[in-house]
């Protein structure tokens, strides 16, 4: 697809008008490089393999989205995938599979070519329409060569907690980059996501190395669990999120802001720092870590929209509760 070059134009003078310097070619938003000579791509900020999610695209350079794209998004996107996932899509990334015999015994099951069948028995897993499913083989087991109805399959979905939170925060930071420019990048709050994502891409880390990168945003992302309600917005589609304000003090202190995505039914939110001034950032990141910590923090949620250039503010508070956070810190579910 060929590139954008409009929005390139755009970016570049934005770039110059925020920084007071000339473009090369252009100015990755992660890595801050300006090679002359660098393959850029219509990137998608949300993965374009996710089954229903917006499409939009913002200009990168070709090799630091491939390398998230083949390190760490593909976790996000099963996890994503998986409550419309077919059986057999589940199946296809199934670990430590087990099937209950009729006898109540277990055996373990396990996916592998023809080959094995000198060995181990195959059998077919049938779906409600009688045709199958899956055909794994049992590996300390065998079963009489007839229909047995009723058996119990399970298996586990592995993710990686750092690989998903990883992919998260680079598409709201991309998604924030697109609507805010480089203004965002070079703030203080920008540049902090940016130096995480920047760090992993030009260490090469691989996805298990993700943890050192992004643990520290633990907690900051969520999953709405009883559906979309009507009339819900998205950052991508209607460049709206949320501005989370410290309500403890004698003025509000702005420390967080959230990006909002649709995907597969379900809204997923992951949110970053933020401040109004960079003066104030150290002050307000010390209440962002309080939230991804402890959602009770007192705080109060409003709904803003980017138009027109600048940022439009409803005064009326949001109310969330929010489950219990999971052991693994990952992130939490909304009500």
């Amino acid at each position: 697809m060929a590139i954008d070059m409009e929005q390139l134009n755009h970016l570049n003078c934005d770039y110059t008008e925020v920084t007071g310097k000339p473009v090369r070619r252009f100015v990755c938003p992660i890595t801050l490089q300006d090679d002359p000579d660098t393959e850029l791509c219509n990137g998608h900020v949300l993965n374009g393999a996710l089954e229903t999610a917006s499409r939009t695209t913002v200009i990168q350079r070709k090799d630091v989205d491939g390398y998230f794209g083949t390190t760490i998004e593909s976790d996000l996107i099963r996890l994503l995938n998986a409550p419309i996932s077919t059986p057999q899509e589940l199946l296809r990334h199934a670990r430590d599979m087990t099937v209950t015999l009729p006898s109540g015994e277990t055996s373990a099951a396990f996916f592998a070519n023809k080959k094995a069948r000198a060995k181990f028995q195959q059998i077919d897993l049938l779906g409600p329409d009688g045709k199958a499913v899956a055909s794994p083989f049992l590996r300390s087991s065998k079963l009489e060569p007839k229909l047995h109805k009723g058996l119990q399959v399970e298996w586990l979905m592995v993710f990686t907690n750092s690989a998903v939170l990883g992919t998260l925060l680079k598409s709201a930071y991309l998604a924030l980059f697109r609507l805010l420019g480089y203004r965002w990048v070079f703030s203080a709050a920008g540049d902090k996501v940016r130096r995480s994502l920047a760090e992993f891409y030009t260490s090469q880390a691989g996805k298990e190395g993700s943890v050192d990168y992004f643990s520290e945003y633990n907690g900051a992302f969520n999953v709405l669990l009883n559906g979309l309600p009507e009339g819900i917005c998205d950052t991508l589609n209607d460049r709206s999120f949320w501005l989370h304000f410290a309500d403890d003090s004698e003025w509000p202190i702005l420390f967080a802001q959230t990006c909002l995505f649709k995907v597969n039914s379900r809204l997923i939110t992951i949110t970053l720092p933020a401040t109004e001034q960079d003066v104030f950032y150290f002050t307000a990141y010390v209440h962002y870590e309080t939230l991804l910590r402890d959602r009770s923090l007192l705080q109060k949620i409003l709904y803003a929209r980017y138009e027109n250039a600048t940022i439009q503010i409803d005064p009326r508070p949001l109310h969330f509760i929010y489950a219990p956070k999971p052991q693994s810190g990952m992130g939490n579910a909304a009500e």
